[in-house]
């Protein structure tokens, strides 16, 4: 069988399908409040169907959809977080906001994860 995108209501009862109709009739941001993304359904063979995240360059996005968010907007906050000491956390910050910088300008969040069900 040749690979091919296919709607909800070419899926098997389960959960794959009450996810994928709950996301076709609705806005993901609307379900999700963090998350922009566009969702497809995947068929890679008569019985495997994955669910498919696209993104183009939403930066705000939860990590779930966003690499950018991710390494950058995540790992800062943690940083923050976990580490108190001013002469330990400047340096560490300042090397992730140049890495912030990379990713952008890398497109990074122009990406499609498969398997993806928007979930941490």
């Amino acid at each position: 069988m040749k690979t091919k995108w296919t709607t909800w209501k070419a899926l098997p009862n389960g959960k794959l399908k009450a996810f994928a109709k709950m996301f076709s009739e609705n806005e993901t941001d609307k379900l999700i409040s963090n998350v922009d993304t566009e969702l497809r359904i995947l068929q890679v063979s008569d019985e495997d169907f994955f669910p498919v995240t696209i993104n183009n360059n939403e930066w705000n996005n939860s990590f779930v959809c966003s690499p950018y968010n991710a390494y950058a907007l995540y790992s800062a906050d943690e940083l923050k977080l976990k580490i108190k000491h001013r002469f330990i956390q400047f340096p560490l910050l300042f090397i992730i906001r140049l890495l912030s910088k990379y990713l952008k300008y890398s497109d990074i969040d122009k990406n499609v994860h498969i398997n993806n069900y928007s979930l941490s």
